[in-house]
């Protein structure tokens, strides 16, 4: 019993030692295809995060979780009420990534949503404002039959 135990301990070593070997001389011989490969994934023009409904709780919340993330380049903030003091906020936070909004009415929507690659839609209406599922239900309905047309117009390659 205690031969086999050596011999499956050695015989594990040299498999990790092959196996090791192997796998360096593999990415030796591949490096500059691997490198390609990353570089073109990887540099993509700008990564621009739409968030609607960001003075909402969860919106205040994920805009400053995306705010720290290093793959986003602007994060562009919209909602009926102001988010200016939101973007100030998070403006402050020490990241490449910029935050933007518009207070303007008839521009923010285009404003946020022109350049995005993601949407997020957090407009949301808290469940004790409203006592009945099927309120909630409809007024989340309301708000998305407002906001999804304007996605389509100004942002139609995310909708794919």
């Amino acid at each position: 019993m205690f031969s086999s135990n050596i011999f499956r301990r050695s015989r594990n070593l040299t498999s990790r030692i092959l196996y090791g070997r192997f796998s360096r001389f593999s990415i030796k011989r591949n490096a500059s295809k691997i490198f390609r490969i990353q570089t073109n994934s990887f540099s993509s023009k700008s990564m621009k995060i739409a968030i609607l409904g960001a003075a909402s709780k969860t919106g205040t919340c994920l805009s400053l979780f995306l705010k720290q993330s290093s793959l986003i380049d602007e994060l562009a903030i919209f909602d009926n009420k102001c988010t200016y003091g939101l973007a100030l906020d998070l403006n402050y936070i020490d990241t490449r990534c910029k935050v933007s909004t518009c207070n303007y009415p008839d521009k923010s929507l285009e404003h946020t949503l022109g350049g995005a690659k993601i949407v997020m839609i957090v407009a949301d209406r808290s469940i004790a404002e409203e006592s009945n599922p099927y309120q909630v239900l409809k007024s989340n309905a309301d708000k998305l039959s407002d906001l999804l047309p304007n996605v389509i117009k100004y942002c139609p390659q995310v909708i794919n």
